[in-house]
Formats: C-alpha cells, structure tokens, sequence
C-alpha cells in the first residue's frame, strides 16, 4: 500500500509541477502591465527629476513607486499628502520613529536600534532640538555673525575696490559652510579638508542611500554600485576627521551647543567612535543644505534687478544687523525670496512606515498598507498647482511677502510635524543674516556660467565659461524673464533621502564692494 502511495504521488509530481509553473506564469503575466507602467514612470524620474515633477505639480503623478525595493516604496508627490502623513494627525497611521532610526543607520551606521546605544542616540537627539530651540540661539548666533562677517570682509579685500569677477554660487556655498563648520566645530576642526570630503558625500549619497531598499546584502552593493562605494569612502574619511578632532581635544574649542550633544555621549561611556558617527550625521544636516541655499538665492536674486533694490533697501535699512533681529518684519522680501528657493531646491524629510490600512488625502481611493513606506517627494510637492498657483513653476522672489508667519503652511523644507529638522530657526536666522551682509557689502554685475569650481579649488578663480542655459523666473513687477542658469546637477538618478539640488556649472558674477 504504501509503495503505491508513493508511486502515485511519484506520478502525479510532474503534473504538480507543472501546475505550479503556469500559477507563477499567470500571476506573473497578471502584474505585468503594472509592473511594466512602475519601471517606465521610475525610467522617467530618473531621467529628469525636474520634469517628473512639473507634471506630478500638475497632477499627473500621485505617486512614484520602487520597482526594485524589497518593500513598498512610494515617493509621494502631492503636497496635502506629505504634510498629512508627517503631521500629528497621522500618528496612529504611520510610525515615524522607524523611519527616523533606519535613516540615521543607513546613512551613518548609528546604531538607533541597538539596545546598548537606543536611550544614548534619543537623547542626543532631544539634546540638539533643546540646544538649537528658538530661545536659546543667541550664543550661536553671535559665532556665526563673527565668522560669516569676517568672511565676507576677507571676500572683499580679496576682490579689490575695483572688484572681480568670481563662481558666486561656489563661493556662496563654501561662504556657509565655513561659518556653520568654524561656528558650530570650533576653529580647530579642518574646515577645509570636511568640506571636500562632506562635498564628495553629498554628490553620490542618493546612490547610497538608494541601495538600501534593494532586495540585496548591503556589503555588496556598498560595494559594487560605484555611487554607494564613493558615499561609503567619504563617509569613513568623515568619521576619521571627526575621530581625529574629538581624540585632540577639539570639543574644548567647539560651541556650547556641539559640547552639550558630545557630553551626551560621554556621560553615557560609549566609545567615542559612536558620537563621531553621530556627530558625522549633524554635519550633513547643519553644512549641506543650508550652505548650497545661498548659492541658489543668490543665482535668482542677482538676475531679479527690482527685487534685489527693494531687497537691497532693506537690508540698508537694518543698517549694523544683530543676530536674532527679526528678519520677517525688517526683510520681508528677502526672507520670502530665501524661502522661495528653499522651495525649489532643499528639502529634508525621512521616510513614514504604514501601520494601519489607510487612505490618504490628495492620493485618490489607494488604499496603503502596513509595512507600506512613504517618502516625500519634496520636489514634486514644490510644482503643486493647487498649492502654489499656475506659476509654481517659477522662482518668484516676492512669493510669500505678506504670509507672515502662516508662511509655515507651506513650508517643507525642513520637516514638519513629528520630523522638524532641529536646526530650523538656526538654518532660516543664519541665512538671512548672511545674506543681508552680502546684499549690504557687494554689487553685483556682469553674470556668466561658467564651468563648476573643483572641490578642491581656490576661492577666488573663474574657470571657462560653459554654454549658458536659461530658467524663466518672475520678478517683483510680475513679469515673466529669461536668465541664465547654471543648470541641475541632481536632476538625473533615483530619487535620495535629503539635499540640497547641487549645480551643474557655477554661476559668476563680478563683486564690486559698495561706497
């Protein structure tokens, strides 16, 4: 009986087989249209980043989904989307404090979920949102107006009365830098070597973190994806420069605030190797995003003749400019046009895990799904027509002067809700104190695109000019105009986790010191 039995099954195993296979063929051949629409949207995205998401502003696309992740991943595109699933509403629909970990890990390797250094890792979190709260920036304030005016006064010598012409955007940016790593480290960290190295990181950290989600080890594609690989290299040189600071004794120069967050650690008798990853996290956070800001406002502002005299006004009106001045009321027009390019160019977000059966406003009858992931596409939620009107497509200075500070409803720049970025009221304080120095010091003429300043460039060289390519924008009278641009060199690529958009080109221009 028993033989029978198995000769039986033995008979019918080719058949079980085979039905097996045209299951899978069938099942397969069902999600084929779909998965096949997914890899041509994702195709399009990575084409052009820009172009994607003119046509998600206006409707088009809810959504961009991995075709590749091991789970579901969805970017999304609308703005009314994104601010709900972050906001405090949505507390019992997503997890964000999954997101927050498993971003810290994988772009630092901190170790957010290791029980040994959770309690540790959460409290310095909650010591930087303490330290850089709106009532206590006095004391980092004054550093960056030490350090950004002595810098700007070291780019006025160095042009000369008679003025030269120099890579504005570059300059602009390594303007920020400077201030935010010599403010912020202390004089005794290398800001020059960092930035190089941190410029490295943020070039190919989209790769990185891309990686990721894919269904493969992390020691292989950190590995083979030559992105992933560069963004590994830099992030260990990063960590070793900081390891090297921390060891000399560098924390004693550093600002009361850095101090606070390296006590965290130090009370807590970790090695010091897992506060330099953390302290390798803050400057990606603190010298990135903000740094490449001024180098885009002011690529706009420069080629925006009547609002830079009403900006230029302004800020002659504030005359010998104090750090916490209240930049809204006294450059209304400054601060919109720096929130205006925030808009275009930065945004930071973390990812949300669904944790309920869920639909979301802006998204249609979609019914998202536990484990379900969703990503801002801050880019898209930019174009959003329904948010920011039919020229959402334009940078336009003057955009939200009047919005006083319901100018936070549209706001993504830095987070919202459950996942505001710590350095906020820094970031939009530093900036426009900056600004207002350089918009009070220089004039500005003779505007030209140029090829990009090596990383390892001197300050003050020009290199060849490029082809000029041309954005229109809207200045202050309403009009429509054509101006140079030096083009996006984070247009291409899957979509990353947070960053600045980098330059293609530099854009130059000649600074006159003003009488």
């Amino acid at each position: 009986m028993e033989i029978t039995s198995t000769r039986y099954v033995a008979a019918l195993a080719p058949q079980l087989l085979g039905l097996l296979v045209t299951s899978i063929i069938i099942y397969a051949l069902a999600r084929l249209p779909s998965y096949y629409q997914k890899i041509q949207l994702w195709r399009k995205y990575c084409s052009s980043h820009i172009k994607f998401s003119r046509e998600a502003g206006q409707g088009k696309y809810l959504w961009l989904e991995d075709p590749w992740s091991k789970s579901r991943n969805y970017w999304l595109c609308k703005h009314v989307a994104i601010k709900h699933v972050f906001s405090r509403s949505a507390i019992q629909e997503t997890d964000h404090r999954a997101g927050f970990d498993w971003f810290h890990f994988a772009g630092w390797e901190i170790p957010t979920t290791d029980n040994r250094y959770k309690k540790t890792v959460r409290t310095a979190d909650s010591t930087v949102h303490r330290e850089l709260a709106k009532s206590k920036l006095s004391s980092l304030l004054d550093s960056v107006r030490r350090v950004g005016f002595s810098e700007i006064d070291r780019y006025k010598t160095a042009v000369g009365k008679e003025g030269k012409h120099v890579s504005l955007h570059t300059l602009m940016y390594r303007l920020g830098y400077n201030v935010n790593c010599i403010g912020i480290f202390g004089p005794d960290l290398d800001h020059v070597k960092t930035r190089v190295i941190l410029q490295n990181f943020t070039e190919h950290q989209h790769m990185m973190f891309h990686c990721f989600n894919w269904p493969l080890p992390l020691w292989l594609t950190s590995r083979v994806v030559p992105g992933a690989r560069k963004t590994v290299k830099a992030r260990v040189e990063l960590f070793n420069q900081l390891l090297e600071w921390y060891n000399a004794g560098g924390v004693a120069t550093a600002s009361s605030e850095m101090q606070a967050v390296v006590k965290v650690f130090e009370d807590a008798g970790t090695s010091p190797d897992i506060g330099s990853k953390f302290m390798n996290m803050m400057m990606i956070a603190f010298l990135a995003n903000t740094p490449e800001t001024l180098g885009w406002l002011f690529t706009h502002l420069v080629q925006s003749p009547k609002l830079l005299e009403k900006v230029r006004a302004e800020c002659d009106a504030v005359g010998d400019v104090e750090p916490t001045a209240p930049f809204l009321k006294l450059t209304p027009h400054l601060y919109s046009a720096l929130f205006e390019t925030c808009r275009l160019y930065v945004f930071t977000g973390t990812p949300a895990t669904v944790v309920k059966p869920t639909r979301l406003p802006g998204m249609g009858d979609h019914l998202f799904l536990p484990g379900d992931i969703l990503h801002s596409m801050g880019q898209s939620a930019a174009f959003d027509v329904d948010v920011y009107g039919e020229d959402a497509k334009f940078w336009k200075g003057h955009r939200f002067v009047g919005e006083g500070e319901s100018l936070l409803k549209y706001d993504l720049t830095f987070g919202i809700g459950r996942s505001p970025c710590p350095g906020r009221n820094f970031a939009i304080a530093e900036l426009c104190l900056i600004a207002t120095r350089m918009v009070q010091t220089f004039d500005f003429a003779d505007p030209m695109i140029t090829e990009r300043l090596r990383f390892d460039d001197p300050d003050f060289i020009v290199r060849k000019p490029m082809p000029e390519k041309t954005v229109d924008i809207i200045d202050l009278d309403g009009k429509v105009y054509r101006v140079i641009h030096p083009g996006n060199g984070s247009d291409q690529g899957p979509p990353g986790m947070t960053a600045a958009n980098t330059p293609a080109c530099d854009f130059a221009c000649k600074l006159t010191p003003r009488e």
